[in-house]
């Protein structure tokens, strides 16, 4: 009987402890947040053509230069895996480029 009475509560603990690991696990996955993107300052080079809403037209860079309100300057965007600011088509960053809208601190322009 005694020993019925061991097994009994070593099952039950090795059962409660599954749950408890597997619980656990589960809760990790759902509360780590997600990574964020850094935001970075790039410079309109023009690299590719004149069109502000491809990437491949921005290097990495200071735009501390960028003082003005006439042409496009630079942004502040995250890069994707190539290297290259994320610049989603519609997006609000998006729109303010191509109105040339400073209001949030991530278009930059210039006088020249």
């Amino acid at each position: 009987m005694k020993r019925k009475k061991m097994l009994f509560v070593l099952a039950a603990a090795l059962l409660l402890g599954s749950g408890a690991y597997a619980l656990s696990g589960e809760d990790v996955k759902e509360n780590t947040p997600k990574a964020t993107l850094a935001d970075q300052n790039w410079v309109f080079t023009q690299a590719v053509s004149s069109d502000p809403m491809n990437p491949e037209n921005y290097a990495e860079g200071s735009t501390t230069h960028c003082t003005g309100v006439l042409n496009l300057c630079g942004i502040k965007a995250p890069a994707d895996e190539n290297g290259n600011p994320i610049i989603e088509p519609n997006s609000p960053l998006a729109q303010r480029i191509q109105n040339k809208d400073t209001s949030q601190g991530d278009v930059f322009l210039r006088n020249d």
